[in-house]
């Protein structure tokens, strides 16, 4: 499956608060009703696994997103992390990659045991299958249809849980899928 293939997809179900919205390295499709991203999409090279200790910038509204994505203040003391959907790990290989990841479009309310546990670990496994596959395809968002929370003066849905699909390009036969509840806190 391709970005395109996604795109057209999307575009079978559209609904008026969707954009797809193109980055250098990745897409996104942005859904302003919940402030976040519907879906990511990229491909991730063996060569693109490197490791350059970037410093971290600041996370800034998306650009290309023309209702504006949420402001990261929203973030701000409401208990969750300001969780990556494509990993700034995965885009180390240039500076403006790595920059791109820190968009307000491509986070989701994660808690942080969480994001720094599982989902890091399964970004990790992400970048080492890149590696012993040659590149993957790769598609993560959150499960918004039950958002199990909002957060914000802009009410950017909490996911009640994540997914990450990862397709090995060259076998077409090597597929992993993986889902994951994120614990609500009480809610």
């Amino acid at each position: 499956m391709s970005i395109t293939a996604l795109i057209l997809l999307e575009q079978c179900y559209t609904l008026p608060e969707m954009l797809v919205v193109s980055h250098d390295y990745y897409t996104l499709s942005y859904n302003e009703t919940h402030e976040q991203a519907n879906w990511v999409a990229y491909t991730l090279r063996e060569e693109q696994v490197v490791n350059n200790d970037f410093d971290r910038p600041y996370f800034e509204q998306d650009p290309k997103v023309k209702s504006k994505s949420a402001h990261w203040r929203n973030y701000k003391n409401s208990g969750y992390d300001r969780g990556h959907l494509v990993a700034a790990a995965d885009m180390e290989f240039s500076y403006d990659a790595f920059k791109d990841t820190f968009f307000t479009s491509n986070i989701s309310p994660q808690l942080h045991d969480f994001n720094s546990g599982v989902w890091n670990y399964l970004e990790q496994r992400v970048r080492r299958w890149a590696k012993e596959n040659d590149d993957v395809f790769v598609i993560t968002g959150g499960v918004l249809k039950n958002p199990i929370d909002a957060i914000g003066s802009e009410q950017v849905s909490v996911p009640a849980a994540f997914y990450k699909i990862v397709v090995d390009n060259l076998s077409r036969g090597v597929s992993r899928y993986c889902f994951f509840d994120s614990p609500s806190r009480g809610h």
